[in-house]
């Protein structure tokens, strides 16, 4: 899930952050992936796997997992929101053995692209990523 959604989340960052020229085929792109991730992903993956991804609003939702609530459910969903090129990812999951469930938020991940130097002082484009190890709201 981590992986998935920092590609996610870089895809996202990149296509935001796009000229005004390739913004419509952006656009195209993510239409035809949506379709693709609506109609088809779920059967190929008998519904393990859903992707939705608004470009405009720079939001995204990820869904994984699947089962049966009498037996085993695992399901994990992420929310991915693009903010000044950075993206804040909300996750939750659900879990669910012989009838009894358990549902609860993971803390928010912010990813954001970073430019860094290396000993020859070459440009390194890479990716950050925060994630607090402990959060306590009162």
């Amino acid at each position: 899930m981590k992986t998935i959604a920092t590609f996610l989340a870089s895809a996202l960052l990149a296509a935001t952050g796009s000229p005004a020229h390739s913004e419509p085929l952006a656009q195209r792109t993510v239409e035809l992936s949506n379709t693709f991730f609506s109609q088809h992903l779920p059967v190929l993956t008998f519904d393990l796997v859903g992707l939705h991804i608004n470009l405009p609003r720079g939001t995204a939702r990820v869904r994984l997992g699947g089962g049966d609530t009498r037996f085993a459910d695992l399901r994990v969903s992420s929310d991915v929101n693009v903010v000044d090129g950075a993206a804040h990812i909300h996750a939750h999951v659900a879990l669910a053995v012989a009838g009894q469930r358990l549902a609860f938020r993971l803390p928010e991940i912010d990813i954001q692209q970073t430019n860094a130097r290396d000993n020859v002082d070459k440009p390194i484009r890479g990716l950050e990523v925060v994630m607090p190890l402990a959060r306590e709201h009162f």
